[in-house]
């Protein structure tokens, strides 16, 4: 199993963060977390900064999104690369470094400070190596944990296809 954009809910109660029990559930099932760069799963109350596709798109003229929410967002206590890594740091306490990962989201009003754009994703590596993390446990980070449970599902297809 795979949880593609969710954070770490005993750091931040939002309904798409996951519990103890749910992280640890899936470290039993040997899935992967992927703590994504979202504000308001990351810190309470927070926005992105960013403005939603659907308020950029009601801008072109015959665009045939609808405009909603068209309140702009508040910049007000964003989020930063510390706060993911800190939702990261609780996940590899309690499920270990093979059930996590890493997800952006930056086309849904998503990023966070010092990480906006893919052009700034070294900020969360050089965040990581500053709390001790090292190069094999980064890359299991940023895809190897990913790419080992797509892997598994690969196999299993397989053999559910074939009937062995």
């Amino acid at each position: 199993m795979i949880a593609s954009h969710s954070s770490v809910r005993a750091l931040v109660d939002h309904n798409r963060n996951l519990d103890d029990e749910q992280l640890l559930a899936l470290k039993r099932n040997g899935g992967v977390v992927q703590i994504v760069a979202y504000a308001a799963y990351l810190k309470a109350g927070a926005h992105s900064g960013r403005r939603p596709v659907r308020e950029l798109a009601r801008e072109r003229p015959g665009c045939p999104i609808e405009a909603q929410g068209t309140t702009p967002l508040s910049v007000e206590g964003r989020p930063g690369v510390k706060e993911l890594v800190d939702h990261i740091d609780y996940a590899v306490k309690l499920i270990g470094i093979d059930h996590v990962g890493i997800s952006s989201d930056f086309d849904g009003a998503g990023g966070i400070e010092g990480w906006d754009s893919a052009a700034d994703t070294a900020n969360v590596t050089v965040e990581l190596v500053r709390r001790g993390y090292r190069e094999p446990d980064i890359a299991k980070l940023w895809g190897g944990n990913l790419l080992r449970v797509w892997a598994e599902v690969e196999r299993v297809a397989q053999r559910l296809q074939t009937g062995k």
